[in-house]
């Protein structure tokens, strides 16, 4: 009988539902990074403006969703 060396992602989220910052591998914490990078960027370009308060937790609010939906 072998044994399956991969899981659901439903099964990590039962797992670990809830991981802090420090606790996610460097591969994971780099990727947030780059995206909150990305994310504003992409806002300066639009905007030719750095995010304000506001503005900011909408940004990571989509990051989040992002994050949320790679169950990081």
């Amino acid at each position: 009988m072998s044994k399956i060396n991969h899981h659901s992602l439903k099964y990590k989220m039962q797992h670990q539902p809830n991981k802090k910052y420090k606790d996610l591998k460097q591969k994971q914490k780099a990727k947030i990074a780059d995206w909150m990078f990305l994310e504003t960027n992409r806002f300066f370009k639009e905007n030719g403006k750095l995010p304000v308060e506001g503005e900011i937790e909408a940004l990571a609010k989509s990051i989040y969703e992002k994050i949320c939906s790679l169950a990081i």
